[in-house]
């Protein structure tokens, strides 16, 4: 299938475009031309440099301790946050 562009196309193009307009449409993953295959070329070589795991997992650990210590409260003496998530809570305590 991915061998076969003629046979096999990316779907979500027309729905790119109804989100985003046209520049939706000409997004790295609306289409299979090589117009698309160069995108997809440059956006891996800006986005996944050496590293960018640890790169992630290091902004992903300094927005949470943000986030805990700007949305946390004390109770009783202990520090605590109220996530809410899709009507499902959870409290963290730490």
């Amino acid at each position: 299938m991915l061998e076969n562009q003629g046979l096999f196309h990316v779907t979500w193009g027309d729905g790119f475009e109804w989100i985003w307009g046209q520049g939706g449409r000409n997004f790295m993953l609306s289409g299979d031309t090589a117009f698309y295959a160069k995108q997809r070329e440059i956006m891996a070589k800006a986005i996944y440099r050496d590293k960018w795991h640890a790169e992630v997992k290091a902004f992903y650990e300094y927005i949470t301790l943000r986030l805990l210590h700007e949305k946390s409260y004390k109770l009783a003496g202990v520090n605590e946050v109220d996530v809410t998530r899709e009507q499902v809570e959870l409290r963290i305590i730490w």
